[in-house]
């Protein structure tokens, strides 16, 4: 079994995600912020982090950096959540090292 983190302080999506996501053997763990976030890293392993980009614009940057500075925890596979990606979005998250940005339409979808 996998354990999936999900960062997203909108509780109505993140909940839809994790009933999404958390249909096969995989285990979502929520986390309205990065705080909360950082805690549940902490103390569960994870597989793969997925970040609202938008909780608050920046934030989610900075958390992955914090990441890159924890041995730890900087192999975690972290993928970036928005509700539109543009062509500067997707430029400016591969110039920081994150390689993943998804659209939460196609979670919507899945």
């Amino acid at each position: 079994m996998s354990t999936l983190l999900l960062i997203d302080s909108q509780p109505k999506a993140a909940q839809a995600f994790k009933e999404k996501l958390g249909r096969g053997d995989e285990e979502v763990l929520v986390a309205p912020d990065f705080e909360t976030a950082l805690r549940l890293l902490h103390r569960h392993p994870v597989s793969l982090i997925l970040a609202d980009s938008g909780d608050p614009p920046g934030a989610a940057y900075e958390f992955y950096r914090l990441l890159k500075k924890d041995p730890r925890l900087d192999l975690i596979p972290f993928s970036l959540l928005s509700d539109y990606v543009s062509d500067g979005d997707l430029r400016y998250a591969r110039s920081v090292g994150i390689r993943d940005h998804l659209a939460k339409s196609i979670l919507a979808t899945a």
